[in-house]
């Protein structure tokens, strides 16, 4: 089961900007023997859109393990240049994830990608 929300902050600082905050919790009453890391997990993060003509934007959250103290951080962000290109850049980091937690083989694999997409 996963439910949440998302509420956004019109025009924030009286800017064209919105600002949306993210919530969600992630549940599988079986526990260990679930086939998603996210047995009993909680979810918060940011949502910052510019509303500007390079339609500019960028998320933040973390997800946190109730019953450990691991938790998975990322970042994204993308804004296009011109008319025919957009960049992005993902970011993710792991930290604190438990032996048993299905995540625990990727704990050292923390990534950033940036990507340059070109429209044609």
């Amino acid at each position: 089961m996963v439910g949440g929300f998302e509420y956004t902050l019109v025009g924030i600082a009286d800017t064209q900007m919105d600002l949306g905050l993210l919530m969600e919790y992630h549940y599988d009453d079986r526990k260990r023997g679930a086939t998603t890391p996210f047995d009993d997990d909680t979810f918060v993060g940011l949502r910052l859109t510019l509303n500007d003509m390079a339609s500019t934007e960028f998320l933040a959250g973390v997800v946190m393990d109730n019953g450990s103290s691991g938790t998975i951080s990322f970042v994204e962000a993308s804004t296009r240049v011109g008319e025919s290109i957009k960049l992005s850049v993902e970011a993710r980091f792991y930290d604190n994830l438990p032996s048993f937690d299905p995540l625990s083989a990727v704990e050292q694999d923390d990534h950033i990608l940036l990507n340059v997409a070109w429209y044609f």
